[in-house]
């Protein structure tokens, strides 16, 4: 293989950066793991108890100066993020019958960063579904469900674990579907909040907050069939809910998932003997479930 013309290609790297931040009907890892960047392979990330922010701690300054100290309940460990790549290549001919030449190149930036993204997000879940799970309860789009009363329930036991109550509700789009068609059946009370924040075909999520939780569908679907068989393409996220606990990039205090992650960098070169371009995106990226109990699985809710 004759390579020639090597680059980093600042404009396919914005591109795909773009591509990355835009698309959070599908993935939901940057809503539930906001990205923080490193500067290095290796890092530290803190687990914050709850203790020392629930204690009740005299504030009282002494006449002559004596000042409390609080005990900052924090256990801190190492972590290493690793590199991720895919490569692809576009050939001359693809090129050359394209009315823009650069679409075929964004065209394939697209899909790989559709590929790399898709790989956080079941990273992310991987994550998530470690933590302890709830109880199962009755499908919430059964008569006798009770999806508020549950959610009210784990919102209680997540406050009585971590101090903190969740931020976020987070389901697959089969869930809100369901519910969006249970509000028909049974009680509307009971699903009006759940409607209220759905369009008709129950995918588009509103920021309309049920209990005071933020929605978030997870659209990413991966497709588990070997090469050459049939699709079988299936929720990333399953049948369960989550309720998470989430805190912006920049907050000093994170809760359930912490990222550390290097943007995408998009590469390219020249590959004469086959006659074509050579396209690579390479992350690195780590995830760390930081603070045991800011995330609730609540199982087969479908």
């Amino acid at each position: 293989m004759k390579v020639t013309d090597v680059q980093v290609d600042t404009y396919l790297t914005g591109f795909a950066r773009d591509y990355g931040y835009n698309t959070p009907d599908v993935f939901a890892a940057d809503i539930i793991a906001p990205r923080r960047q490193v500067a290095s392979s290796s890092y530290i990330y803190r687990s914050f108890g709850q203790e020392g922010l629930q204690a009740e701690i005299s504030d009282a300054k002494a006449p002559k100066g004596g000042v409390n100290s609080v005990d900052y309940d924090v256990t801190k460990a190492t972590g290493t993020i690793m590199t991720r790549a895919l490569k692809i290549l576009v050939d001359d001919e693809e090129i050359q019958q394209a009315v823009d030449p650069i679409k075929p190149m964004e065209d394939a930036v697209t899909f790989l960063t559709e590929q790399l993204n898709l790989r956080r997000e079941i990273r992310v879940q991987t994550v998530a579904n470690a933590t302890s799970n709830s109880s199962a309860v009755t499908d919430w789009d059964n008569a006798s469900g009770t999806p508020l009363a549950d959610i009210a329930t784990y919102k209680g036991a997540m406050l009585a674990s971590i101090g903190r109550l969740p931020t976020h509700l987070l389901a697959a789009p089969h869930i809100w579907e369901e519910l969006a068609v249970a509000k028909g059946l049974t009680d509307k009370t009971m699903y009006q909040p759940f409607w209220n924040a759905l369009d008709a075909t129950g995918r588009k999520i509103s920021n309309m907050p049920i209990l005071g939780l933020t929605p978030v569908s997870a659209g990413a679907l991966y497709n588990s069939a070997q090469a050459g068989a049939a699709v079988t393409a299936a929720w990333v996220w399953g049948d369960a809910a989550y309720l998470i606990r989430v805190d912006g990039a920049t907050h000093g205090l994170p809760w359930a998932i912490q990222p550390y992650v290097n943007d995408m960098v998009v590469t390219r070169w020249r590959d004469d003997e086959i006659g074509g371009w050579w396209i690579k995106i390479e992350h690195k990226i780590g995830f760390k479930e930081v603070t045991t109990g800011a995330i609730y699985e609540i199982d087969d809710v479908t």
